[in-house]
């Protein structure tokens, strides 16, 4: 079963997204966050690009990650597989794509 199936998913991305936009330093231009969870772990990386076109590595909120954690707990109690990866990219100008 995909992610898209489990009810409520939509929230936690946008939930994501909100947290590493608001979390960026001023002049950036875009981020990308790779992530993901399995077992009892959560990971996630970012850089963001500045307005020079410069990549900047990023430290990930502690909100991001506390999501993660509650989206692992939910694919657990749903009896799904525990681990997923996700791919954000996300623009200063609101521009949002999700892999």
């Amino acid at each position: 079963m995909s992610a898209q199936m489990i009810e409520g998913i939509e929230e936690y991305h946008t939930a994501f997204a909100r947290s590493v936009v608001d979390s960026m330093p001023a002049g950036w231009v875009s981020v990308t966050v790779e992530s993901f969870f399995f077992g009892g772990c959560t990971e996630a990386e970012a850089e963001y690009i500045d307005a020079q076109g410069r990549a900047v590595g990023v430290q990930i909120p502690d909100d991001f990650d506390d999501l993660m954690f509650e989206l692992r707990e939910k694919f657990r109690s749903l009896g799904k597989r525990v681990w997923g990866r996700s791919l954000y990219r996300l623009d200063a100008s609101g521009e949002f794509n999700l892999k």
